[in-house]
């Protein structure tokens, strides 16, 4: 039970991610949009849960921030490699690979975000 709730963040997230792919689902059957637009879309929201989320866990944490922000950010990419697997849609290319790193970029910021704002209290 402690492990869920160390990292009841990552449980947040795959929720989020449901969330976000069922109503993408249900705009794109309303108002079709193009797939640049999808991706874009899909990019600015999980990136700012992502930031927000990596503030909270920064202003949690003791350890350092960029360490921390790593770990995190490779809990992430893996849960949304793992989870595009199925649909076929994370085979591995430069771009692909540039996504995950701007996703452990904004992670380590978060922290370092969260972590400052610890200590202004």
């Amino acid at each position: 039970m402690t492990i869920l709730k160390k990292y009841k963040y990552l449980l947040y997230f795959l929720l989020y991610i449901l969330i976000i792919s069922i109503i993408e689902t249900i705009i794109n059957l309303m108002i079709p949009l193009s797939t640049n637009t999808n991706q874009i879309l899909s990019l600015i929201l999980i990136l700012s849960y992502i930031f927000i989320s990596s503030i909270k866990k920064g202003i949690n944490t003791e350890e350092k921030a960029y360490i921390n922000g790593i770990k995190q950010g490779l809990l992430y990419t893996v849960i949304l490699y793992i989870t595009g697997l199925p649909l076929l849609i994370y085979k591995l290319s430069i771009k692909r690979l540039l996504y995950f790193l701007i996703i452990i970029i904004i992670t380590i910021l978060g922290n370092i975000i969260g972590i400052n704002k610890k200590t202004l209290k």
